[in-house]
């Protein structure tokens, strides 16, 4: 009786192990809490490869709708784990001004342009240097979030380091601009970046 009753359980064990437990992960596959690389540098890379594909792929007045995606998708990886808090409202605050710039400058007339899955609602081109501008102040906001944080450290840093890196992006486009070879020096020095070498 008692080796039927050892059979029974074990038989059991097999029919509602997982997956997850088969490899060791306790029965639950979720993510690891508290301050990691791994989701660190998803976040940052979230941040700075997905704003450049807005920048890359979509024309100017799609952008704003792409980039308030990408601040949104990037907090919404950081939900759950407590230790990146701060970083997650910082991010999120950065996606309510991208959100207030698209309902106030929505332009009805233009159709949503598609990217993958994905689609984009324009803002009237009149209203791209304004919306320019409230997103660099958002992206200064959010990087002194960042490195204020109670919780700061090097994991918040990185983080903040991708909101410079979506600064310096929106201002690359004045280098693009026929402008004096001078005034484009002073710029670049300005942005911390190197001068071009002459060729």
């Amino acid at each position: 009786m008692r080796y039927l009753l050892v059979l029974g359980i074990a038989a059991l064990l097999t029919l509602t192990e997982t997956p997850a437990t088969r490899a060791g992960g306790g029965g639950y596959d979720a993510a690891p809490t508290g301050l990691n690389d791994s989701l660190t540098n998803r976040v940052s890379k979230m941040l700075t490869k997905g704003v450049r594909g807005c920048w890359d792929k979509l024309d100017k007045p799609y952008r704003y709708d792409c980039y308030r995606d990408v601040y949104q998708s990037s907090a919404r990886l950081l939900e759950g784990n407590p230790a990146y808090d701060g970083a997650r409202k910082a991010l999120l605050d950065v996606e309510a001004s991208l959100t207030r710039t698209i309902q106030k400058n929505a332009d009805p007339a233009a159709p949503r342009a598609r990217r993958g899955l994905k689609s984009f609602q324009a803002i009237r081109p009149e209203a791209l240097p304004s919306a320019k501008q409230d997103f660099v102040k958002a992206l200064d906001s959010g990087y002194t979030q960042l490195l204020r944080s109670p919780s700061s450290g090097t994991h918040y840093t990185r983080i903040a380091q991708a909101l410079e890196t979506n600064k310096l992006l929106l201002r690359s486009a004045m280098l693009m601009l026929p402008v004096p070879d001078v005034m484009k020096a002073a710029l670049f020095r300005a942005m911390a970046l190197p001068e071009p070498v002459s060729l």
